[in-house]
């Protein structure tokens, strides 16, 4: 069992958005990749409060294994670069969020 939380300024921890229930590797990459389309910073924790997943600006920082999961692409009107996962590509996170 995990707990996801949204940070609209990332390291920030003066407020954060109340804690969601997530069960498992699938919920917690589907979560991360939703809610990083709102807010700056996404995390998951443990049951112990350990960070086991984060996100800041649409990029995954931590674990090192789901960076994978990060793609850049560049919006030639502006020269911004944008996340984009290319979803025949991904395969589901298997196990822990470890």
């Amino acid at each position: 069992m995990f707990k996801g939380y949204c940070f609209p300024v990332p390291g920030d921890g003066e407020w954060h958005t109340p804690a969601v229930m997530l069960n498992d590797a699938e919920e917690v990459f589907r979560y991360t990749q939703l809610q990083s389309k709102l807010f700056r910073e996404v995390r998951v924790v443990d049951g112990d409060d350990f960070i086991v997943v984060q996100m800041i600006d649409q990029q995954y920082t931590f674990p090192e294994g789901w960076k994978k999961f990060n793609r850049v692409r560049e919006d030639n009107e502006n020269g911004n670069k944008i996340q984009s996962i290319n979803l025949a590509e991904f395969q589901k996170p298997q196990g822990s969020c470890s």
